[in-house]
């Protein structure tokens, strides 16, 4: 009524000094909505944003339901988690780093589920990250009537084309249409590797590792692909290239080869090494070098022959460890290779 003052209560807000003017609620509210994006950013990255709902109808009698009626999938779980195994084992030609979900990827404790709304199998798989150890998942979405890849949620990469490769342990990829070598011991194994190629040199520790490790039970073989990264050696240096993987070639047949691949890594820093200074490696690590020199001049054919045992095996990327004929595995993950071929061993 006019002429009357007004009784509702007043809020009085009052600035919070050094804020720029803003009152406490204000800031609450701030500190509220930055908390629950780091707790949406937590979520996002740890796992697939997928809901999956319970398709079992005991109503119904029958294992999958959708709509009041049974859904029953074309493919059963077997067909589907091997397909998932195929396109892990794809990234392995996908040119950036998700290449190693080829050989990180746990695929014992692979989550797998029939979805019957939309036919689709949709698999959550753990990996490892090889840099700091910790745990985050790769997920696909296939479609039940071919197993076609729908979608992948492992950013936005996904191979260009699968496979018949296959994971088949943490580290290790079986090679399609191959078969295991007739001899079990010693374990077979061929370290092919574009010499200057990043981590080639110093993987050359995990080889004599191994080596030490296994003792005759493991006969390793260097194969060298002269890739891409020797080839802009090649361009700029010449010939005198081709030096570095013959001599790793070469000392690889001797007995005092650790102590070469020792002293190489210690010296190598990713850059154009001379033969004259390969020499000096060799000879201060005593080996032959009568016989190394005979060896040296033979690698062009052996070189060649080795290009087309990779090309057998369809390998394309370097460094990759071939075991027992028919598993891949990189240098760091070459002992998860040797266990699975021959259990005994480890």
């Amino acid at each position: 009524m006019a002429g009357k003052k007004s009784s509702e209560p007043q809020i009085v807000v009052r600035p919070i000094g050094g804020l720029g003017g803003l009152d406490g609620i204000h800031v609450a509210l701030i500190v509220l909505v930055v908390m629950l994006i780091a707790l949406l950013l937590t979520i996002s990255y740890s796992k697939p944003q997928v809901i999956i709902r319970n398709s079992t109808s005991s109503a119904l009698n029958c294992t999958y339901a959708y709509n009041g009626s049974c859904s029953t999938p074309i493919h059963n779980y077997s067909s589907a988690a091997m397909r998932v195994k195929q396109i892990l084992a794809s990234y392995e030609y996908v040119n950036n780093s998700l290449f190693v979900l080829a050989y990180y990827s746990d695929v014992k404790n692979m989550s797998l589920q029939y979805l019957p709304q939309s036919r689709e199998w949709l698999a959550v798989v753990p990996v490892h990250n090889p840099s700091n150890g910790n745990l985050t998942y790769a997920s696909f979405a296939l479609y039940d009537p071919n197993l076609s890849l729908v979608r992948s949620y492992v950013q936005s990469a996904q191979p260009s084309k699968v496979l018949g490769n296959y994971v088949v342990s943490k580290g290790v990829v079986a090679v399609a249409g191959k078969f295991a070598c007739s001899q079990k011991v010693p374990i077979q194994q061929f370290w092919f590797m574009d010499p200057y190629a990043p981590g080639s040199i110093s993987s050359l520790g995990n080889l004599t590792s191994l080596e030490l490790k296994y003792g005759s039970k493991l006969n390793v073989s260097i194969k060298i692909l002269n890739g891409p990264a020797t080839t802009q050696v090649l361009d700029r240096f010449g010939s005198n290239a081709t030096a570095l993987g013959s001599y790793v070639y070469c000392a690889a047949k001797q007995q005092n080869f650790s102590r070469f691949a020792s002293s190489l890594e210690s010296i190598y820093s990713n850059a154009y090494i001379s033969p004259s200074l390969l020499s000096q490696i060799a000879s201060s690590s005593h080996l032959d070098i009568g016989s190394m020199q005979s060896c040296i001049s033979g690698t062009s054919q052996a070189f060649s022959d080795q290009a087309l045992l990779a090309k057998f095996y369809n390998i394309t990327q370097t460094d990759v460890v071939l075991t027992d004929c028919m598993y891949i595995s990189q240098p760091q993950t070459a002992i998860s290779a040797i266990c699975y071929a021959n259990s005994t061993l480890c």
